[in-house]
């Protein structure tokens, strides 16, 4: 099963990339988004139907929301969604695509040595007769 959210965005970019980039980071799969222009609402505002599998709806709602750039159109799926999302004030929580406290930090870099970057651009034939 599949639940529909309907959502507004100022006129100065499409929606299409917005959404997705909204959500995909946070494991949300869209299965289609519909773009139209409502007559109802001023002239300046993109409008789409973003389609989630049912148990990510909420989530995707709440994402949308939280991140400042989407108006809802449609029946809040939670209606606590609204009231949570302004908490956070446009401040996205971590991705989860991102790597978690379990990944291991870089490998420091090796220091440079001594004179290295005065050789850098030289042919190595000329840096035999120093």
């Amino acid at each position: 099963m599949t639940k529909t959210i309907s959502v507004a965005k100022g006129l100065c970019s499409p929606a299409r990339g917005a959404i997705t980039g909204t959500l995909k980071p946070y494991g949300v799969k869209v299965l289609r988004i519909s773009e139209y222009k409502d007559p109802t609402l001023d002239g300046y505002m993109h409008c789409a139907d973003v389609t989630v599998n049912d148990k990510a709806a909420a989530w995707a709602e709440y994402l949308l929301l939280r991140s400042g750039r989407f108006q809802l159109l449609s029946k809040p799926i939670n209606p606590d969604n609204e009231k949570w999302a302004l908490k956070w004030n446009k401040k996205m929580p971590r991705p989860w695509i991102e790597k978690g406290c379990d990944a291991k930090p870089p490998e420091p870099k090796r220091p440079k040595q001594k004179g290295q970057t005065e050789q850098k651009g030289r042919r190595w034939w000329e840096r035999l007769f120093e």
